[in-house]
């Protein structure tokens, strides 16, 4: 079984697929980000590896160094007076409740909206 692994042709239907749909307009053609590149770049490296190793195929399609990490980007911190000029203009109580809980908290967006009423113990704040 050694080396009997082949590869598809990949050139063609895929290509004029997306040419067909997205013109030349790359502005819209959907993308991976590059944290999600990486990953699978890993992965892949990884899984041809282990099948070199394993000597199912004579040697690995994934070559070259796993590609680098994004930088992070750079967040503004909010001062006190932007956090109470934020509180001042909200309107909705229930949104005011959920941006205070929010920044007195430290909470993330998405444990904000997964917050239920009958868990956060007023008494306590």
């Amino acid at each position: 079984m050694n080396g009997s692994f082949s590869t598809p042709n990949r050139t063609g239907r895929g290509v004029h697929m997306i040419q067909a749909r997205y013109g030349n307009n790359t502005d819209d053609l959907p993308c991976l980000s590059a944290t999600t590149i990486r990953y699978i770049f890993i992965i892949l490296k990884q899984a041809f590896g282990k099948a070199v190793e394993w000597k199912l195929i004579d040697e690995s399609p994934v070559t070259g160094d796993v590609p680098k990490r994004k930088p992070p980007k750079s967040r503004q911190v909010w001062g006190f007076e932007d956090w109470y000029l934020a509180l001042e203009n909200i309107s909705s109580e229930l949104l005011l409740l959920a941006v205070h809980l929010a920044f007195s908290c430290s909470l993330r967006p998405g444990e904000v909206a997964g917050l239920l009423r009958q868990k956060v113990y007023m008494e306590e704040l």
